[in-house]
């Protein structure tokens, strides 16, 4: 089994299960219901965007957005992104989660290399998704055995 190391700056994504190598337009969009559900079902390891600091200040602080940022901000405050919490990761910053409407996939950011822990989080998600953790566009994650 190759290993591989997963990293700041690797695109890691959960798409659906109809993806095919290499990297194409996911095919068979992930249901924003089902990612949804397991958030709420996990919320001891993920922090809502709009619930952080800086959320809850963007959100009392619309009329001060200018009219172009508008759409932007207002989506990003509606259940789109989460951060993984302290129970998982140092930094709330150390994990971002979004769901993309547009494409129906679901992109991670990590600001470390990703440990067992979070892989076998974002391992659960996509399977409870229906989908499949990819890395780069080119490697599937199928276990956390899998990590260097």
């Amino acid at each position: 089994m190759k290993k591989k190391e997963i990293k700041r700056g690797d695109i890691i994504e959960i798409v659906g299960a109809k993806y095919v190598f290499p990297k194409e337009r996911p095919i068979g969009c992930l249901e924003y219901n089902k990612w949804l559900e397991f958030i709420k079902d996990n919320k001891d390891l993920f922090v809502w965007y709009e619930d952080t600091e800086d959320g809850v200040y963007r959100k009392n602080n619309l009329d001060e957005v200018p009219q172009w940022a508008l759409k932007t901000v207002l989506d990003s405050l509606n259940r789109t992104i989460v951060y993984g919490t302290s129970k998982i990761v140092r930094s709330c910053h150390d994990l971002i989660i979004k769901y993309d409407h547009l494409d129906g996939i679901v992109s991670i950011s990590i600001e470390k290399k990703m440990t067992k822990e979070v892989a076998s989080i974002l391992l659960r998600m996509a399977r409870s998704i229906g989908g499949k953790l990819v890395i780069n566009g080119t490697y599937e994650l199928e276990c956390i055995e899998q990590l260097e």
